[in-house]
């Protein structure tokens, strides 16, 4: 469990890290960046919640891998919530331009949310292909 757990980890850091080199690139390039620690804290904070996904996911799958999917969906509710808890005092700051901040963060948003949900499905078909 704990290889496993570390194996996931090390790809969803890799992803992270690919992102935020990507974003980073784009933002400097297209000069939209607002502020490079605000464009970290939105990467370090949705790798949070997703390695938060992951390992509920892990662990249920060991242990009632019948509840995955609800589990997937639980996570991904409060995500949702805890993304607007972290987007409100930016919302209600005193930023530039905040919708360009909620735009890039829903797109980061949309990624990890993508990178989570092929992480499921293969995980869900190779634990299908082990018990068959």
């Amino acid at each position: 469990m704990i290889k496993a757990f570390f194996k996931h980890i090390s790809l969803l850091s890799g992803f992270g890290i690919i992102i935020f080199l990507i974003h980073y690139l784009l933002s400097k390039a297209l000069t939209i960046l607002h502020s490079e620690q605000l464009m970290f804290d939105v990467h370090i904070f949705m790798f949070l919640l997703t390695a938060g996904g992951i390992i509920a996911s892990l662990y249920l799958l060991k242990k009632r891998s019948q509840f995955v999917g609800f589990a997937f969906v639980g996570v991904s509710v409060l995500k949702m919530l805890l993304s607007t808890i972290f987007l409100y005092p930016i919302i209600k700051g005193e930023l530039d331009n905040p919708k360009v901040y909620v735009v890039q963060f829903i797109i980061i948003y949309f990624v990890y949310l993508a990178y989570e949900v092929l992480y499921i499905i293969n995980l869900l078909k190779n634990s299908n292909s082990l018990d068959e």
